[in-house]
């Protein structure tokens, strides 16, 4: 009996473990003709794709897994001050049946470099995205002040940077979108601060 009460009670550890487990990624950029690829690597894997296509008008990414399925869509709103400026992005994500789950809102009155907020499908605020005063990275914090998740640029001169991904608390926020914002981030990373 104790050594089956000791097997569950390891079962249940590991399995705790591994569902309390950061996801890490690298995130990194190669633009080709038509479009840019943004790769994600884990530690011993590959995590999948996020695509932005150059033919669209607006600035959409597609988000793919590691077997190439599309998962999710992140699309740019043309008629905002995101258009001109990348900190008032407004991005609407949706899944691959495309119904929306949710949005980041680039914020106009912000005390950073640059803020971003997350909200899910029904429009509840769940997190913003802080630009460091260096504008190298991204802290993400509910609004209550608790970190959830960190982006840090990797500079590289005189090259698309890549970009280190944590999310610490993977339940609160759909995973989907933080991948697209990290795509966005990459993405933009010159808007935010040129190499130099």
């Amino acid at each position: 009996m104790k050594v089956l009460f000791s097997l569950c009670l390891l079962l249940f550890s590991s399995c705790h473990s591994l569902e309390s487990r950061p996801i890490s990624y690298t995130i990194t950029s190669s633009p080709y003709l038509v479009s840019t690829y943004f790769e994600m690597y884990g530690d011993n894997y590959y995590e999948g794709r996020v695509v932005k296509n150059h033919i669209n008008v607006r600035t959409v990414y597609e988000l793919y897994d590691p077997k190439g399925h599309y998962k999710a869509q992140g699309v740019c709103q043309i008629f905002s001050l995101g258009f001109f400026y990348a900190w008032a992005k407004d991005i609407d994500i949706y899944d691959a049946q495309g119904e929306r789950i949710g949005f980041i809102d680039g914020q106009l009155l912000t005390t950073t470099a640059a803020k971003y907020s997350f909200y899910n499908q029904n429009d509840k605020h769940l997190a913003d995205a802080y630009l460091d005063c260096k504008c190298s990275g991204f802290t993400i914090m509910t609004p209550d002040g608790r970190t959830i998740a960190k982006l840090k640029r990797d500079y590289i001169q005189d090259d698309v940077d890549p970009w280190k991904v944590v999310i610490y608390e993977k339940n609160l926020i759909d995973e989907r979108i933080f991948r697209i914002f990290s795509a966005f981030a990459i993405d933009f990373q010159e808007h935010f601060k040129e190499d130099t």
